[in-house]
């Protein structure tokens, strides 16, 4: 939703949050075998986060380098 308040492409956002979510999804799920369910949850999404943050500002440096920019 930002990328379109800012009127920039939005794809990168997209795929990281996809990527994001789904390994958040899977880290929470494994910590909880190990941890209690609401940490283990905590610590998939800090994950979560972190790893949309890493897709999305990759997927757009290739994709701003593809477009020349």
């Amino acid at each position: 939703m930002g990328s379109q308040v800012k009127g920039t492409d939005s794809t990168s956002a997209m795929i990281g949050a996809g990527v994001g979510a789904a390994a958040g999804k899977a880290i929470s799920e494994k910590l909880r075998a190990i941890i209690s369910g609401t940490a283990g949850s905590i610590g998939g999404a800090v994950a979560g986060s972190v790893g949309a943050e890493v897709v999305g500002s990759e997927v757009s440096g290739v994709l701003n380098e593809a477009n020349g920019k």
